[in-house]
């Protein structure tokens, strides 16, 4: 089990270089959620080991980062999926791959089909 960084006794210095503005500003930013730079970095590593590494996920594209919005959209995508899951309109792989299928065509979609049938139907047997 991983101890506790952020409530154990500190008896190490950790120094790293930092632009001054960036320092200030994280002060700053840190200050307003009721902590000093040093609890945060001690938050950052406490994390860091519980998950084995980063505690977020580091890429080279900007276009990857999830902002709020796209967090908001993929967790109302889920619920959606977990709905249709349980409300019978979820459709899986294997349907998928063999095409559409009748049980997800709308009502006028069917009647326009059987109304093709049956004209057809008739209109050969004349």
């Amino acid at each position: 089990m991983v101890a506790s960084v952020v409530n154990e006794p500190k008896t190490s210095t950790f120094q790293i270089r930092v632009n001054p503005e960036y320092k200030e500003e994280l002060e700053r930013l840190y200050a307003d959620c009721g902590m000093t730079l040093t609890q945060a970095v001690n938050i950052f590593f406490q994390m860091s080991l519980k998950v084995g590494g980063l505690p977020f996920i580091v890429n080279c594209d900007p276009n990857i980062i999830l902002n709020d919005d796209k967090v908001r959209y993929l967790l109302e995508q889920h619920r959606i999926g977990m709905e249709s899951s349980n409300d019978g309109s979820w459709t899986s792989l294997e349907e998928a791959k063999r095409g559409p299928s009748r049980k997800h065509e709308s009502e006028d979609e069917r009647s326009i089909a059987s109304s093709k049938g049956r004209s057809g139907t008739s209109g050969a047997s004349r």
